[in-house]
């Protein structure tokens, strides 16, 4: 490698170095040149804009330059570009030229266009426009270069900064433009037969086309519209968005979709989704703009009930889960009236119990509108008898201004307003208690499903509360009746593990030692293989802890008919074990042994 790039490189680093300024007998003393060297040197980094010059009176000072140099801003650019000398050698070319030519970029840099095989440029078309005294941009509208590419040239006269002149050609890819432009050409062909509405404005907004779609769905007939705008079309709230429109629009860009309102030629407001693209001539130039309008007016109405369905069923997911979680039986009342309460903010929520055998219900609970509890708490434990209104009441559902003149509650704030919100809490045709909402207003309808939802869980919840007392009553009266009884009875499931046990089984076996245990077990296996092979009792008898006992093993089956269950019962008896005989004495011999 000479040694040029390199003291040009010293140079540039000594520049630098010192931002305010040096001399060039400054710089040679810096990196050891004469001053002839460096000032040629210097010439070279001003030229291609890597050095600057102040002059300050006789004297000249130099720096590194803060600018680009113009072979970089040239590569900012996507479109191909290449700088031509007085001569018309090739001076710059970027990147996306060099690439798009496939030829080599230090092969290219000083050669005659005319003669560099560059691709679109060395056409008659571009060339003829060179040949020309340029005194102004010369504008080439459609270069082809094959059967699929399409170009606009544009040629400039270009001044360098150290002095001279030279041309610069800029070829703007107008492929994907023209197949848009033919696919929009196809598309008017079918405007008129599509059930969208179409329109077509130019740049000051005035109304050129207007489909039957556009009919249809304004009201307005064509005649009634063209020459006009679409002032009449925009609610007054949204006069902006049209503003944001025609910008988008005049910067030749375009709009996807856009959900909003316009209004029909009687007044009433639709739902609407647009698409917005800028028209443009052969030029390329923006002359105007189509919109596309489609009705989604249904589609909103989905959208809602989407959104209303999911935020329902997070609700009621998340209160089902509460009801699970939920330890204290007692707090599920509470618990009711808080839920009710957020879906109706400003509600004083009451929720009862009813008593099947006093045929009364028994206010459990009362939530004010701070979620905690109301005016009125001092009602928890009051009793009241059910009245024909409950009774003809016979599933859970949200019912509208009730009147509540025989409940306990209706002495509270609200209850007078109108009537209530009431719901009874009805599962499995059984009748578990209610809910009475008192609202200062009339706000909340549109939860209705919601909160009906969320009633049938808590009538749920209170169903299997009640089942699940029903049942803890129902074991414990077993165990009772298991612990009474002499057999030893043991409850196993189908592998043969121990569920449970009465009383008299756990005396004995809990003392029988971890071998016995285990013994009886191996015992018990073939008789619980054949309860469940043939699926009714077996018997027989076992040894066990000394002891000679009757089995009898029943299949305890669950609702779906399977065994969930095997019950044991041991009963003592058989023979007794033989114990060891004992010598006879005869009772004279005994007699006289005294």
């Amino acid at each position: 490698m000479g040694e040029g790039p390199e003291k040009l490189r010293e140079i540039r680093r000594v520049l630098r170095q010192n931002p305010k300024g040096l001399s060039i007998s400054d710089i040679s003393r810096k990196v050891g040149l004469n001053r002839n060297s460096v000032a040629k040197y210097l010439e070279m980094l001003l030229i291609s804009g890597q050095a600057e010059m102040r002059t300050y009176g006789a004297a000249k000072v130099y720096t590194a330059s803060q600018r680009l140099p113009i072979s970089a801003l040239l590569e900012y650019s996507s479109d191909l570009i290449v700088v031509l000398d007085g001569e018309g050698r090739i001076l710059q070319i970027n990147t996306p030229f060099v690439t798009f030519s496939g030829q080599n970029r230090e092969d290219l840099l000083g050669t005659d266009l005319a003669t560099s095989g560059l691709p679109v440029v060395t056409t008659p078309m571009v060339l003829s426009g060179l040949d020309d005294d340029l005194t102004g941009e010369v504008v080439v509208p459609e270069v082809a270069w094959g059967d699929e590419r399409i170009f606009r040239a544009k040629i400039l006269p270009t001044a360098f900064e150290e002095g001279g002149s030279g041309t610069t050609i800029i070829l703007e890819d107008l492929t994907e433009m023209k197949k848009a432009w033919k696919m929009r050409t196809f598309l008017a062909n079918i405007v008129e037969s599509t059930e969208d509405a179409i329109i077509g404005k130019d740049l000051d907004g005035k109304i050129v086309s207007w489909n039957e779609g556009a009919e249809r769905l304004y009201g307005y007939m064509r005649d009634e519209m063209i020459g006009r705008t679409l002032d009449p079309l925009v609610p007054p709230e949204n006069a902006a968005e049209m503003d944001t429109i025609q910008d988008e629009v005049e910067a030749g860009r375009g709009i996807d979709r856009l959900e909003t309102v316009r209004v029909r030629k009687d007044g009433s407001r639709v739902d609407v989704a647009i698409s917005v693209s800028p028209v443009r001539d052969e030029g390329g130039r923006v002359v105007g703009a189509s919109t596309i309008a489609r009705d989604i007016t249904a589609q909103k109405h989905f959208e809602e009930e989407q959104r209303r369905h999911a935020e329902e069923t997070a609700v009621l997911s998340k209160t089902a889960m509460g009801f699970v979680e939920m330890e204290d039986d007692d707090e599920v009342f509470g618990y009711i009236g808080r839920q009710v309460g957020k879906l109706l903010p400003g509600s004083t929520v009451v929720v009862s119990s009813y008593d099947r055998d006093l045929h009364a219900f028994r206010i459990e609970a009362v939530v004010g509108p701070d979620g905690e509890g109301g005016p009125g708490g001092e009602l928890v434990g009051t009793h009241f008898p059910m009245t024909v209104r409950e009774r003809e009441k016979a599933r859970t559902r949200l019912y509208e201004e009730v009147e509540i003149a025989d409940h306990p509650a209706a002495a509270l704030p609200g209850a007078s307003n109108g009537g209530c919100m009431y719901a009874p809490l009805v599962c499995h045709e059984t009748f578990l208690g209610d809910v009475v909402v008192l609202r200062e207003g009339r706000e909340g309808k549109e939860k209705g499903a919601l909160i009906e939802g969320f009633m049938r869980q808590a009538a749920v919840a209170l169903h299997r509360r009640h089942a699940r007392l029903a049942l803890d009553r129902s074991r414990q009266r077993a165990r009772t009746l298991l612990n009474a009884s002499p057999d030893l009875v043991v409850l196993i499931d189908p592998g043969g593990a121990v569920l449970d046990l009465n009383e008299q089984a756990g005396r004995i076996f809990g003392q029988a030692g971890k071998e016995r245990a285990v013994t009886l077990h191996a015992a018990l296996d073939k008789m619980r293989e054949e309860v469940l092979n043939v699926g009714r009792t077996a018997r027989g008898e076992v040894q066990a802890c000394g002891k000679t006992f009757e089995v009898s093993m029943t299949p305890v089956r669950a609702a779906d008919g399977r065994v969930h269950e095997i019950a044991v019962f041991l009963r003592e008896g058989g023979a007794e074990p033989e114990r060891p005989a004992r010598a006879r004495q005869d009772p004279r011999v005994s007699g006289r042994a005294h």
